[in-house]
């Protein structure tokens, strides 16, 4: 699994957006190993499995509470490395689609602000006309609304716009001046 995701963030052509994602399915893995050794359901624990058979015990007699702790470890260990991630997650998901019912443009407005060092008002004003601008809205689907957006009428969002361009998580851009 470890080296399966160490592939994945190294892989060519890999995003900002693609690696995010790929960490974050690491980590629900590893909550789903979790739960699973909690329940003693070694199926994704082969090694653990026949040594248990081998020593003629059943899994119901498994200390999976030494195990959990070093998945829990491990799994602390991927927040603290990732934290980044996690502050750059909904930036970047606006990013992709902003005109998702479920942004809570106060708090993303703060977040990009504090990132980009831009005034946290004027991006909740651009970010709110940005999602009620019916043409880049029309044009969501098709992956298009990018080069319909107008640098002038949202300034502050082609800042945010050109920094995900350049870290590669915009599949189109809109043109800097």
């Amino acid at each position: 699994m470890l080296n399966e995701l160490n592939l994945e963030l190294q892989g060519k052509d890999r995003t900002v957006v693609d690696m995010i994602s790929s960490v974050n399915a690491f980590k629900r893995r590893l909550h789903l190993l979790c739960s699973k050794l909690q329940r003693k359901d070694l199926a994704n624990f082969q090694n653990i499995a026949s040594e248990l058979e081998k020593q003629g015990k059943d899994s119901a007699l498994l200390d999976s509470a030494r195990y959990t702790e070093q998945v829990n470890n491990i799994t602390s260990d991927f927040e603290k490395r990732f934290r980044d991630f996690a502050l750059l997650e909904p930036i970047a998901t606006f990013m992709c689609y902003p005109f998702g019912e479920d942004h809570d443009i106060d708090s993303l407005a703060q977040n990009i602000g504090a990132v980009f060092h831009l005034n946290p008002s004027a991006l909740e004003d651009e970010m709110l006309s940005l999602q009620a601008d019916i043409q880049l809205k029309a044009r969501a689907h098709a992956g298009q609304f990018w080069n319909l957006f107008r640098v002038e009428k949202y300034p502050n969002s082609a800042v945010v716009e050109a920094y995900a361009r350049a870290a590669g998580t915009m599949p189109y851009h809109c043109p800097i001046p």
